[in-house]
């Protein structure tokens, strides 16, 4: 009882807040006729001062970057990614940036662009390594120039190495090459580097042993993603027993392990399922 009070007070100051102060209606204004005028003109002040709030609130809100939010194509995915492979197609002719820019740019299609990504980097896995340095320093650009952003480097990352084992089907080298380009994209700043630590286990196991003793971090990364997996199994009986929130988060905090935390949520929810099909 005592919660959903406190929860309704947070609702009407919220609401208040919102609001914004209410106008006091003039009676002395000329155009103001005591007669015709009701509560709806309060209604109406209040709905315009809280719309006003709402576009204060959104030019300074944490949301409000420099970036605008991917905004609905005018193509369908399949379109773009026909007009992306041509872009790209050209691209490996010249090796020009500015041409790469401006076609993105021109195809206006922000949606996309993390599909693109994972197109430009897949269509270079064959190729030169001095084709894969040119298009790893091209994307770098486009990020320079906010034409990609970093949210959607790391979707296309995430899409490439979801797709890890696919991609083996063709070259046991392409997950190294893979990381090679995540290691550029960390290095020249497109990507947080905790984002390394984060890999999952599937792709770690798929690098080459030479990757592997080249990048000893990745290693550490990989043994500590075991150990703390490990740790979670253990522990999941027990949690699913008890449904103690409390044990969870004491668990968590033990492991220290804050960059894995999104494994233990899978983790949980796979054994969650596994347990109803039981």
């Amino acid at each position: 009882m005592a919660s959903n009070k406190a929860l309704g007070k947070k609702m009407s100051l919220l609401e208040e807040e919102l609001r914004g102060p209410v106008k006091v209606m003039d009676t002395y204004d000329p155009i103001f006729d005591s007669e015709s005028e009701d509560e709806d003109c309060l209604y109406t002040v209040i709905d315009v001062a809280a719309d006003e709030y709402r576009q204060a609130l959104n030019k300074t809100s944490c949301f409000s970057g420099a970036t605008p939010p991917p905004q609905k194509s005018h193509l369908t995915l399949d379109e773009f990614t026909k007009l992306a492979k041509e872009i790209l197609n050209s691209y490996f002719v010249n090796r020009e940036t500015f041409d790469l820019s401006k076609a993105l740019e021109e195809l206006n299609c922000n949606q996309y662009l993390d599909s693109f990504l994972v197109l430009a980097i897949q269509s270079s896995l064959h190729r030169s390594t001095d084709e894969q340095r040119c298009i790893s320093a091209s994307l770098t650009l486009l990020v320079d120039k906010h034409i990609v952003s970093k949210q959607q480097m790391v979707r296309a990352f995430e899409k490439l190495i979801q797709s890890a084992s696919d991609i083996n089907v063709d070259s046991q080298l392409n997950p190294d090459r893979v990381y090679l380009f995540l290691d550029c994209a960390v290095l020249d700043g497109c990507v947080d580097e905790s984002y390394v630590r984060r890999l999952p286990e599937k792709f770690l196991a798929a690098l080459s042993r030479e990757t592997l003793e080249g990048n000893r971090h990745l290693v550490d990364a990989l043994r500590n993603l075991k150990s703390f997996k490990e740790a979670v199994r253990n522990f999941l009986p027990d949690f699913f027993n008890s449904g103690s929130v409390e044990e969870m988060k004491i668990f968590l905090d033990e492991q220290r392990q804050p960059l894995l935390q999104h494994e233990f949520v899978k983790m949980v929810v796979e054994s969650a399922f596994s347990k109803e099909n039981e």
